[in-house]
């Protein structure tokens, strides 16, 4: 019996022991699993969402994939204050039109208290210093799509929605009143890079000193922007574009010469050919910076500057500081374009500028 229980207490021990080297192995595992989780990332798996959006029911996920941003956004930034959710900006044709959607987006993000996503392919990453995330947008969806009602017009209801859901908005927003909230921001983010900006100037001070005759009586540089290319073809005619004739360019060409001294008149085009005797004014030069962004630049970068039609003209003018002059009459009466803007034009053409016809 005493062996018996001298063995058992030997057990015991042993076995006690052993309880204790475990719960001591368990304790350590504990500790140390919380010492590392408390230093590694968190990550949030994606979520899924079913969401119909005009019959369609798509099965996607709501967080994105962002690129590196080889623009640095502006120093006045906004998106660090705003959510996580994007209004998302599509492309939306050429140079005018993509700038002309980007600045709507931007203009009703910052009042919904959004961020901008812009997929890395849209030219307007690679010209200029965008406040947005730029990203592959396919892989930023689970969105509410909007479309708009006139593409030249304001539209309220664009603005009236939940901004705790990724947006879509489609598709040109082709409207100032957007965006009057933010136009120093809008201005500070379509900066040309430098490289454009120096050959613009480059130029612009050519022709400024060819044209000036002392140091003290400098040449005032008017910008001509005329637009007619495509838009002679039979489908933008049957739509309703109206190209502004050459009268309007003359008269608008008096409106500045009545106003300033040693007046000289820089103008872009792709249809020399078709003004013709307008050249043959001595007053006027033909340039090109060889593409659509040296062109705006150069346009934007004149003292002062006259419009024809479409948004590559619009964006020239926003851009310039001086007097800007615009054709007042874009669309023909009756047509399905001149459906698309407000009665008055006056969502789309900005109120500082002046008007002729």
């Amino acid at each position: 019996m005493v062996c018996r229980d001298v063995t058992w207490k030997h057990v015991f021990k042993r076995d006690r022991k052993l309880i204790y080297m475990v719960l001591l192995g368990i304790a350590s595992i504990v500790v140390y699993g919380f010492h590392v989780s408390s230093h590694l990332p968190t990550v949030v798996e994606p979520s899924k969402s079913v969401i119909k959006d005009g019959g369609e029911e798509n099965q996607q996920t709501t967080i994105g994939t962002p690129s590196q941003n080889l623009n640095k956004t502006p120093s006045n930034s906004i998106s660090e204050n705003r959510n996580k959710h994007f209004i998302i900006c599509m492309e939306s044709g050429r140079l005018g039109n993509l700038m002309f959607t980007y600045a709507s987006i931007y203009g009703i993000a910052s009042r919904k208290n959004m961020s901008v996503a812009i997929d890395e392919s849209n030219p307007l990453v690679k010209h200029f210093k965008l406040d947005a995330t730029i990203m592959k947008i396919q892989s930023l969806s689970g969105h509410l799509k909007l479309v708009e009602k006139r593409p030249c017009d304001f539209d309220q209801a664009l603005t009236k929605f939940d901004s705790n859901r990724n947006v879509r908005i489609e598709r040109y927003l082709q409207s100032w009143r957007y965006f009057p909230h933010v136009e120093d921001k809008i201005r500070s983010q379509f900066v040309f890079s430098d490289s454009t900006k120096a050959l613009a100037d480059g130029i612009l001070n050519k022709i400024r000193e060819e044209r000036s005759l002392t140091a003290n009586a400098s040449a005032t540089l008017v910008g001509i922007h005329y637009r007619r290319g495509d838009l002679v073809a039979k489908y933008y005619q049957d739509f309703g574009y109206q190209l502004a004739p050459v009268e309007y360019i003359k008269r608008a060409m008096e409106y500045f010469r009545s106003r300033y001294s040693h007046v000289t008149f820089v103008l872009a085009t792709e249809s020399p050919d078709f003004l013709k005797d307008l050249l043959k004014d001595s007053s006027v030069i033909h340039v090109t910076g060889g593409t659509a962004i040296a062109d705006m630049a150069i346009m934007a970068r004149c003292d002062h500057l006259i419009q024809t039609t479409g948004t590559y003209g619009w964006w020239s003018g926003f851009l310039n500081n001086g007097t800007v002059v615009y054709y007042k009459y874009p669309a023909r009466e009756g047509s399905v374009l001149r459906k698309l803007f407000s009665s008055d034009y006056s969502s789309f053409f900005y109120p500082k500028w002046t008007g002729m016809e």
